[in-house]
């Protein structure tokens, strides 16, 4: 008796320098800092305790849980001493400097359901040891992967809301005051004169146009043939508008039509190329879209041959080439780039270079 409480002493001395003790006897103590609030703490111990270490007996009340576990066979007359063993949580919550309860202490003590045979070592042979130090092996465990979810959800949603956002810049910039009143007066001046054909073939482009910009604001990517067929018909809305002063070419390798990319990647370009190439000048030009994989990375390329880049142009400063660089930053983060300069033909080029996304047509 007397060298179990004198064993007994000695462990209640160092239990508080040490985050977990052991010594000659049965009884283990620990004291554990936890930076999680005490009723999220408390549904980690209570699961660790009965899904992991499987306490036969399970109590949890006010900041204070209890869980008993069958000890193992052995033979020998103390049996009777220890028919369980026990282990104790005391969550003690703690608050921040800004009064919120965002972590708290474990106190942890495991032993022989025997208060006569704390001291002995022989009685368990390290048995509540070894389970104290699991438990506390599992704690770790559990608040690493608790970090790791909450630090995804932290970054899905903030991806999400400056997609949405950039989303919102993208809608901005495709339907521009300007483009419309534009558009609207031609269709206007087609239908005073006359034009029938063209007036109506003009407001099924804009029509086909408008419902395409309204599907794909819901949505950050899309296969590049459908990207392709948006900008297909924004040209021939153009190109009903300036006549004899636009053409179009479109050298795109079919092999890439099925891969993901950008909504807005090509159609973003090519409304810059027709803001900047074309619309300010009296005589004809072109705009050239091309695509193709180049060292295993999808390139996109949006030509016009106007006056090319000056030093107080707007092009490349845009918001909608702006907002283009945001979401390939968004969503490839360093693997994509987007280049605007002048091109060595003569006009503007603007390209995109991205990594391969394939998706199978619906």
């Amino acid at each position: 008796a007397g060298i179990a409480i004198y064993a007994t002493i000695t462990q209640l001395k160092s239990y508080q320098a040490m985050p977990f003790a052991h010594s000659l006897g049965a009884f283990h103590y620990a004291i554990i800092q936890v930076p999680m609030a005490a009723s999220d703490t408390e549904n980690m111990v209570a699961s660790i305790l009965q899904e992991d270490l499987a306490a036969t007996r399970f109590s949890m009340a006010a900041h204070h849980i209890q869980a008993l576990f069958q000890p193992v066979e052995w033979s020998g007359w103390w049996r009777r001493w220890a028919l369980s063993d026990e282990l104790i949580v005391d969550v003690i919550p703690a608050g921040s400097q800004e009064g919120e309860l965002s972590s708290c202490t474990l106190n942890v003590s495991v032993r022989p359901l025997s208060r006569f045979l704390y001291g002995f070592a022989w009685i368990d042979n390290a048995r509540n040891f070894r389970r104290l130090h699991r438990f506390q092996e599992l704690l770790a465990e559990r608040m690493t992967e608790e970090n790791s979810r909450k630090e995804a959800v932290r970054k899905s949603d903030s991806i999400e809301t400056r997609l949405a956002q950039a989303e919102l810049l993208l809608l901005r910039a495709q339907v521009e005051p300007h483009f419309l009143f534009n558009t609207l007066a031609h269709l206007r001046e087609l239908v005073r004169t006359g034009d029938g054909a063209t007036s109506l073939a003009m407001l099924d482009h804009l029509i086909a146009y408008s419902r395409s910009v309204s599907d794909r604001i819901r949505q950050s990517t899309h296969r590049l043939d459908q990207e392709l067929e948006a900008a297909k018909g924004y040209l021939s809305l153009m190109q009903i508008r300036f006549a004899d002063r636009l053409k179009f070419d479109f050298q795109v390798n079919p092999e890439i039509e099925d891969c993901e990319v950008p909504v807005g990647c090509l159609l973003i370009p090519i409304e810059n190329a027709i803001k900047h190439g074309i619309e300010p000048r009296r005589s004809q030009g072109c705009v050239k879209v091309q695509g193709k994989l180049e060292d295993g990375f999808l390139s996109l390329a949006v030509q016009d041959d106007g006056p090319g880049l000056s030093p107080d142009s707007s092009s490349g400063r845009g918001t909608g080439l702006a907002n283009l660089r945001e979401r390939l930053k968004l969503l490839y983060s360093d693997q994509a780039r987007l280049a605007v300069e002048d091109h060595d033909e003569g006009g503007v080029e603007v390209r995109v270079l991205m990594p391969v996304w394939r998706r199978q047509k619906p």
